[in-house]
């Protein structure tokens, strides 16, 4: 058993800055809070469990098989659980049991839950309830040793009828469109997606019991605030002046100008629901793809970049500036 204590949040939030709905269970502690986005936060956890023999991240999105039609939940259930067998299916079934049992100190990551089929979801309720799974042979697979995380973005977008295109649930990001982000604290935008939880779980899918069970291990990420926004910009500048330190012994330094003006980009049309992955494009936008075209037409022989220093800014028409310095 591995303790779970306040310094863990803290070395999370040095860590972890895209904020953004996600559920998650622990089978070693049935309370582990913190903020930060799915993909930073498995990581972390992935190193922080490796000094402790854990093993490596195993990511399932629902692409690779959760969101398959009813007519093939079946063969889904058999590889996932193992439930039967063939020659031709050997290497393909039990992909998560074989996992578990060759590697049961592994962090599982289910990504955007909320697609997966119904009768998939079952499956985990036993996993949730009772810490194991038994498959088709009879073998019993235990997790209590396991870290299984699911994310989920109900609640941030609308959710429409599928043939009328009407309106079932407003999105989050909708009202924070027309009202500004300012306009919603932090316990509003909690609030509204444990309440676009619980009507999914309770109401659309008919799966009380499963929410029930991930109790109060449903941690609601904030919304990309300004403050986010510039944290993220400056870990992207970051590498992005490393890598050509790495490569050509250029040094880059950017001004605030740039911050300032992702900030406002991000405020626009639909920014915000797009998340820091819309940080990193903005910046290759701005910033990157215009600085390696200066770069080129300035410096043919590359070799004459080292030992050199590039201020970049960016103008509030958004058009990149650079001087020697």
């Amino acid at each position: 058993m591995l303790p779970i204590s306040a310094r863990w949040i803290q070395e999370f939030e040095k860590h972890l800055y895209r904020r953004q709905h996600i559920i998650l269970y622990s089978n070693i502690h049935d309370q582990f809070l913190w903020q930060g986005t799915y993909q930073d936060m498995a990581g972390f956890l992935n190193t922080y469990f490796l000094n402790s023999g854990f093993d490596l991240i195993v990511r399932y999105d629902p692409v690779d098989g959760l969101t398959f039609p009813q007519s093939e939940m079946r063969q889904l259930f058999d590889e996932l659980v193992r439930q039967r067998q063939t020659e031709q299916q050997q290497e393909r079934l039990g992909q998560l049991t074989n996992r578990i049992l060759e590697r049961p100190y592994s962090i599982l990551l289910f990504d955007e839950i909320e697609k997966a089929h119904a009768k998939v979801l079952d499956k985990f309720l036993q996993i949730l309830e009772d810490g194991r799974l038994t498959d088709g042979k009879g073998q019993t697979v235990y997790f209590n040793q396991t870290v299984i995380i699911f994310t989920s973005n109900i609640g941030a977008s609308d959710l429409s009828d599928p043939q009328t295109g009407a309106i079932i649930r407003t999105g989050i990001m909708t009202e924070v469109q027309r009202q500004g982000i300012a306009s919603f604290s932090y316990a509003q935008v909690e609030a509204h997606f444990r309440s676009e939880v619980h009507w999914h779980f309770t109401s659309r899918i008919g799966r009380a019991e499963l929410l029930n069970r991930l109790g109060d291990s449903i941690v609601v990420f904030d919304l990309l605030r300004p403050e986010f926004v510039w944290q993220i910009g400056e870990k992207f500048l970051r590498q992005l002046a490393e890598s050509a330190w790495d490569k050509y012994r250029l040094l880059l330094l950017f001004q605030t100008s740039v911050l300032e003006v992702l900030s406002v980009h991000m405020q626009e049309a639909d920014n915000l629901l797009f998340g820091s992955r819309r940080i990193k494009t903005l910046l290759e936008t701005l910033v990157e793809r215009p600085l390696n075209r200066w770069i080129f037409e300035n410096y043919p022989d590359l070799n004459i970049l080292a030992g050199r220093r590039l201020i970049v800014g960016l103008g509030n028409n958004s058009v990149l500036s650079v001087v020697e310095g």
